[in-house]
C-alpha cells in the first residue's frame, strides 16, 4: 500500500476530479482549500529538480509524493496541531500503471535524499521505513518518510480505504458519499498498527 495524507477540506477537490493531482496542478486548478505543510518544505520540494531536459524541467510539485509509511513525522505534526486530516490508502498496483515513477529513499525534500527510478534502496530498508519511533534520530525520521513520486496525477481508481481519527470519520464519510464513492472509511489502519499515534495522544 501507499499513502497520500490530505486536509480533509482537500477531500472535495480530489473526489471532484477522481484523481489527486501534483502540487503544481492542484495550485493551479484552485483545489487546495487548506495547507497545513511547512513552507520551508514546500520551498525546497520546488526547487529540487528531478528532470531535467532540453526543454523540459520538473521539480518535486511536478509529482505526487505517496508515503511508504504514513504514520511519520508530518503526520505526527498534523495531529499534534489539531489539523483535520485524512490518510487515503492506495494500492501498490499503481507502479505498474505508470511510467514516471521514482522512488526517494529519504524524505525527498532532504538534501541527502537519493531519488532514482528503482525500488532498490526503498526495498533494501523497508524495515528501517516501518520503524514504530524515530526517538529524535534525524536520520531515521527522514528514512522513515521515504516516498513514492508519480509524476502529473494518481486516478482515485486505485484508492482502497481512507483512514481518519474517530471524531472525523462521519465528515468524511458524508464527503464520500456526496461523491457517490464507494469507498470505505475507517478510525484505524489495518495495515498499520497506531497510526495516528493513539497511544501519544
Amino acid at each position: 500500500m501507499l499513502y497520500y495524507i490530505a486536509p480533509i477540506s482537500n477531500l472535495h477537490g480530489i473526489f471532484k476530479h477522481r484523481k489527486v493531482f501534483c502540487r503544481k496542478d492542484a495550485e493551479r486548478k484552485g483545489l487546495i482549500k487548506e495547507d497545513p505543510s511547512d513552507k520551508d518544505v514546500q520551498r525546497r520540494r520546488t526547487n529540487k529538480i528531478i528532470y531535467e531536459g532540453r526543454e523540459k524541467r520538473y521539480n518535486l510539485h511536478d509529482y505526487v509524493n505517496l508515503y511508504i509509511n504514513p504514520r511519520n513525522a508530518m503526520l505526527y505534526r498534523y495531529l499534534r496541531e489539531k489539523d483535520k486530516i485524512a490518510v487515503l490508502e492506495f494500492s501498490g498496483d499503481l507502479l505498474s500503471k505508470f511510467r514516471y515513477v521514482r522512488y526517494s529513499f529519504k524524505n525527498a525534500s532532504a538534501d541527502d535524499a537519493i531519488i532514482s527510478g528503482s525500488p532498490y534502496l526503498i526495498n533494501e530498508n523497508i524495515q528501517r521505513i516501518f520503524s514504530s519511533s524515530w526517538n529524535g534520530d534525524e536520520e531515521l525520521k527522514k528514512i522513515m518518510q521515504s516516498e513514492v513520486l508519480v509524476f502529473g496525477y494518481v486516478p482515485i481508481d486505485f484508492l482502497v480505504s481512507i483512514i481518519t481519527p474517530s471524531k472525523y470519520i462521519e465528515e468524511v464519510k458524508g464527503i464520500v458519499r456526496k461523491y457517490e464513492l464507494n469507498i470505505p472509511v475507517f478510525s484505524k489502519s489495518r495495515q498499520i498498527e497506531d497510526i495516528f499515534f493513539e497511544s501519544e495522544f
